[in-house]
Parts: C-alpha cells; sequence; structure tokens
C-alpha cells in the first residue's frame, strides 16, 4: 500500500518560511542602492550593509531592477498592489524567450538605454535581470536546515511528526510531492517518525561531481540518480534551494545538490578524456538555485526538463498506486498539477483526496465527492490520525 501527500507552501508557513504575499511585498520595489550585484554575477539584499563599491560596479545592471519593476508596476499592472512575483516572472521570460511582444517594453528600454548610455539589447538586459531577480528571491528563501536530531517527544511539527509516526508501519511506501523550494521536509527526515529513511532521488556514492567549501576543501556532490527506493521518498517537484544545473561541456545537464557552505560557481566534473586520463569539466555560470517560477513557465518545465519530467512521471504513478491523498497547505493553484490529480487519482471514486489548508479554496475539487476538508482554520499543525481516519 502506498499514501501520497502534495505539499504547499501554507505547509512551511508555521516554521515562519515566507508567504507569498510577504515575497510579492519584498520583490515588487528595489531600489538599486539596497542591492549589490558582484562582478562574478552574483547578487544579494544588502540588508543594512555597505556596498563600498557602489558608485562603479553594475551601476546600470542595479538601475535596471530598480526601473524595470517600477515599469512593471506602472504600466502593465494597475499598481504595486498586484503585483505577483510569479506573474511577473511569466511576463519577463516570455519577453525573454521570444514567446511575448511588448512594444511599450521595447519604448521602456530603449529610453532606459538613451538615459544611461548603456548598449545591452533587450536580451541580454533580461538575462541579467533573471540571474540577480533569481538570486534575490532565492535569499529570502534559504534557510539551512539545523545538525540536530528530532527526537520525541517533537518540538518541531510535533502533531505532523506523530501522524507520520503511527501510519508509517500501515504502508509500504509513503511518497512527499513538494511544491516548495525550501529544505523543511529534508529537516524533518531526521526525526523519530522518518529515522533518515527518505530517498530524494540524488545519491552521492560513485559521483564525478565536486566543488570547494568555505575552507578550500573539496566535497563531493550528490548528483541526481532518479532513485527512490527508501520507506519515504521525496519528490521537488519545483525544484529546491539546493539543487544546481550542471552543464557538462554544452551538450549534457544533470542536477546536483549544493549544501550550504559549498561554493555553487566551483562546480566541476571529473571525467576521463580519449587518451584515457582524468581531467574535470569547469561549470561556472551556477548563479542561483534550479527552481521553478511562473504560473505558466513553470508548466513548461514540467515536460520537457531533463530533471522535472522524471518527477512528474513518478507523480503521476504514485498518484494511481495510492489509495489516499492528503494535500497540506496547497491552495489548488497550479492547474496542471490539478489537472494530474484528477485525471491519475480523483478518477477512481474508491479512493480519498483529503485538503487542509486553513482557508478552503475556491476549487471545483469539492463537487467531486471523493474530496474531503479537513476544516476551517486548520493546517498542519492539527493533523491528527483520527481525524484523518474519519474523512478516509
Amino acid at each position: 500500500m502506498q499514501l501520497s501527500f502534495i505539499i504547499g507552501a501554507g505547509f512551511s508557513v508555521p516554521d515562519s518560511y515566507p508567504t507569498r504575499k510577504e515575497l510579492n511585498e519584498r520583490l515588487r520595489q528595489i531600489s538599486h542602492d539596497e542591492i549589490m550585484i558582484h562582478t562574478d554575477g552574483t547578487a544579494m539584499f544588502l540588508n543594512g550593509q555597505k556596498d563600498p563599491n557602489a558608485n562603479w560596479t553594475n551601476v546600470e545592471e542595479k538601475k535596471f531592477v530598480e526601473e524595470f519593476l517600477n515599469y512593471y508596476t506602472s504600466t502593465i499592472i494597475p499598481g504595486l498592489e498586484h503585483f505577483d512575483y510569479e506573474s511577473f516572472f511569466d511576463y519577463y521570460q516570455g519577453l525573454r524567450r521570444g514567446r511575448l511582444k511588448c512594444s511599450r517594453f521595447d519604448k521602456f528600454t530603449d529610453t532606459f538605454r538613451r538615459n544611461n548610455k548603456y548598449n545591452f539589447n533587450n536580451t541580454n538586459l533580461l538575462l541579467h535581470f533573471h540571474n540577480t531577480f533569481n538570486q534575490l528571491l532565492a535569499s529570502l528563501l534559504i534557510r539551512w536546515p539545523e545538525r540536530v536530531h528530532l527526537a520525541k517527544y517533537y518540538t518541531k511539527y510535533p502533531r505532523f511528526l506523530t501522524f507520520i509516526e503511527e501510519i508509517r508501519d500501515n504502508y509500504d511506501r509513503i511518497n512527499f510531492h513538494s511544491l516548495n523550494h525550501d529544505l523543511l521536509l529534508e529537516e524533518l527526515s531526521i526525526s523519530d517518525a522518518m529515522q533518515a529513511e527518505l530517498s530524494d532521488g540524488f545519491e552521492e556514492l560513485g559521483s564525478p561531481f565536486y566543488s570547494k567549501d568555505n575552507n578550500g576543501l573539496t566535497i563531493r556532490l550528490r548528483r541526481f540518480t532518479d532513485s527512490f527506493i527508501k520507506k519515504f521518498c521525496l519528490y521537488k517537484l519545483h525544484g529546491s534551494i539546493d539543487h544546481y544545473v550542471y552543464n557538462f561541456q554544452n551538450k549534457e545537464f544533470t542536477s546536483v545538490k549544493v549544501p550550504g557552505g559549498v561554493s555553487t560557481t566551483d562546480l566541476k566534473q571529473e571525467f576521463v578524456n580519449e587518451r584515457g586520463e582524468f581531467e574535470y569539466d569547469n561549470c561556472h555560470w551556477n548563479y542561483y538555485p534550479d527552481f521553478l517560477s511562473g504560473s505558466t513557465e513553470k508548466i513548461i518545465s514540467y515536460e520537457e526538463n531533463h530533471f522535472y519530467k522524471p518527477l512528474f512521471d513518478h507523480f503521476i504513478e504514485n498518484l494511481q498506486n495510492s489509495e489516499s491523498l492528503i494535500s497540506i497547505g496547497y491552495g489548488l493553484g497550479d492547474s496542471k498539477i490539478n489537472e494530474l490529480i484528477k485525471d491519475n487519482f480523483l478518477n477512481d471514486k474508491s479512493k480519498t483526496m483529503i485538503i487542509i489548508t486553513p482557508i478552503k479554496p475556491n476549487s471545483d475539487f469539492f463537487d467531486l465527492e471523493n474530496v474531503k476538508y479537513y476544516g476551517i482554520n486548520k493546517g498542519v499543525e492539527h493533523i491528527k490520525k483520527i481525524e484523518i481516519d474519519r474523512l478516509i
């Protein structure tokens, strides 16, 4: 028997991760003097720190970040209060990839180049903006798990871990399908409830990928092997803050995990050349982690990407093989995820989906008899086995 979860942003809110609303408020307006863009392309919020090179390093790129956001909120949408970073991501990625034409944007960039005596074309302006904006977004989500064992009695997510402990022996496999980029589930896996029995598709043994830590020591990195063999399986359907794409000699793509304190711009792969000698291929362009944003842009990656397509194949198979599906903190806002759940799970009336989120989403899911709502104002901190059994 299998049990599947679908985990959304609301799952992480009790641990003080930012909500979508909080991310929107921070990203909708960014002044050029509150960010730093290093000469190597890395970017960050200054958060009160001083940038001694502010007046001559990447000045135009920082100004473009500020003015592009101002242009978007004043010209494309009706004001700051309507800013949504996922919709904004769709807009500028559509422009960058040529799927969207916008004469107002062309006029804006012509004015920007003229006022700043800057010769970058639109493609390069958007490429540099994308590198910076994704790093700023990632910085709001990055929090490395504490290296502690979560023993009973649980001090973190006690109801959830108790629930997992109570049901773990009832199932051959428990699948977590997360739409979050954070590492909260990985942190919770080091607990008495899960006992580190978590497969995430990455393996270190035999990996040819390396980087350097803060002390300059070479570290072997885990790479994606698509292997999910343990009791608990974690599928990060929208990527993760510790995932990075490695492009081997511009022809082979794979995903590697880069832990905290390890460089993301010193990635290298060991390989044997034509003479039978060991060499290292270097990949220096990893400015930001590989995670998906944008309501429409992310869906494109579901079926085309070297990493995400295998995960979604597992998602479909897991839905088909699970008797129950528990959704926690997911507001039913991803049209493709919803379609897959309906086609591969809810079409079987003997199966039950339980939706746990404090505010009941406005969705046609609730027109189906095998979809149950856990209750108003009830989130992950209210989950109980007795209540789940009653609904199933």
